[in-house]
């Protein structure tokens, strides 16, 4: 699994090529699949964030006990 450093990293750099195409011309083909590759990388960093707080939320109450 990616470390949360590259995701944030893949994301940025899916930002700015996505903000320059869409300068270039709004209607580029390839918006739309920058996009979703977009909506995937932040899927998948929201899944990683929660996955970690969980851990840490299960690793608090255990040692509560």
């Amino acid at each position: 699994m990616n470390s949360i450093n590259e995701i944030e990293k893949k994301i940025e750099a899916l930002r700015q090529r996505m903000y320059e195409l869409y300068h270039a011309d709004p209607s580029n083909e390839n918006l739309l699949t920058i996009s979703q590759e977009l909506d995937h990388l932040l899927n998948q960093l929201d899944q990683f964030i929660d996955s970690r707080q969980a851990k840490a939320w299960n690793d608090h109450s255990n040692n509560d006990y």
